[in-house]
């Protein structure tokens, strides 16, 4: 009997029908082969005829996969050995690029930037936050911190002393950022019951598989890598009657991709850099320097 030959890949079956495994004849007269399925992840017996396997093949190609498993698959590859359905609180310290959208000098473009350093305290499970952060200007000085605290109606502003509720725009903005988010994007499209499976992309020579679902008065997509099954993008189309200058373009795509993954202390993968995209024009880039997972007590 001649060497056996063998690659197996990490992937759900329907994610890798286009990469499925032949290996080499397990005896010389070539009647019998030893298939193996990248997708499965497990040899087939080598008494299964070569018709078989290719019926099976078939069947598995015109099976698209289930969006909910897709998206399970993500959590599980994200969360690792900590449960995102279990995290009591996140927290986040970073800094962020904004470009100013919306300047008047220059409303197409280029827009003026503006630096700022921040913490935030998050529930992932209801979304609500508290957020400090701090403009720095060009000589490096910082200017007086702001605490923005957000639940799920009401968004209120304090700077020193002074306290007051904030704009439905800066609401309708903070709601992308956190429900945007890698591990709030999971948990909402694991609970929606209308989740549908959109296809598969390609970007930088990945395939990602797409899935969405109705999200307030648009669409929430988001995009898993199939190799690593992490939420690498999620976008967001919808208007923002409520925004001046965001309302003028109608229908409008935030998009988040999520980049430099990296493995946290609890063992959970965690992107440390998003960059948001404004119909295809930079919009927010944000730096983690560190960020820290609080679970339920089981």
């Amino acid at each position: 009997m001649g060497a056996r030959r063998e690659r197996v890949l990490t992937r759900s079956a329907p994610q890798a029908v286009g990469d499925i495994v032949t290996a080499v004849h397990d005896n010389s007269d070539g009647g019998l082969v030893d298939w193996w399925i990248s997708g499965l992840g497990f040899a087939v017996h080598p008494s299964i005829h070569r018709s078989t396997m290719l019926s099976l093949l078939v069947a598995l190609a015109v099976t698209p996969p289930n969006p909910h498993a897709l998206v399970d698959s993500a959590i599980v590859a994200m969360q690792r050995s900590a449960s995102l359905r279990q995290l009591r609180s996140l927290r986040l310290s970073g800094m962020q690029h904004d470009y100013l959208l919306g300047n008047a000098e220059r409303a197409e473009g280029p827009w003026r930037v503006l630096y700022s350093q921040f913490t935030e305290l998050r529930d992932p499970r209801t979304g609500s936050s508290r957020r400090a952060d701090q403009t720095i200007a060009p000589t490096g000085i910082k200017n007086p911190e702001r605490i923005t605290v957000f639940t799920d109606t009401v968004v209120a502003v304090r700077t020193a002393s002074r306290e007051n509720g904030s704009s439905h725009a800066a609401y309708e903005d903070i709601v992308d950022r956190i429900d945007g988010s890698p591990e709030r994007a999971l948990l909402l499209a694991a609970a929606a019951p209308d989740l549908r499976l959109d296809g598969s992309v390609s970007r930088y020579g990945i395939t990602f598989d797409v899935v969405s679902h109705p999200w307030r008065n648009g669409r929430m997509t988001i995009e898993l890598n199939r190799d690593t099954h992490l939420p690498d993008a999620v976008e967001i189309v919808r208007a923002y009657p409520d925004n001046f200058r965001w309302d003028t373009f109608g229908s409008v795509a935030m998009r988040i991709d999520y980049v430099d993954w990296t493995v946290l202390e609890s063992g959970s993968y965690w992107p440390m850099q998003a960059k948001v995209s404004f119909n295809g024009q930079p919009l927010r880039d944000v730096t983690l320097a560190a960020v820290g997972l609080d679970t339920i007590a089981g």
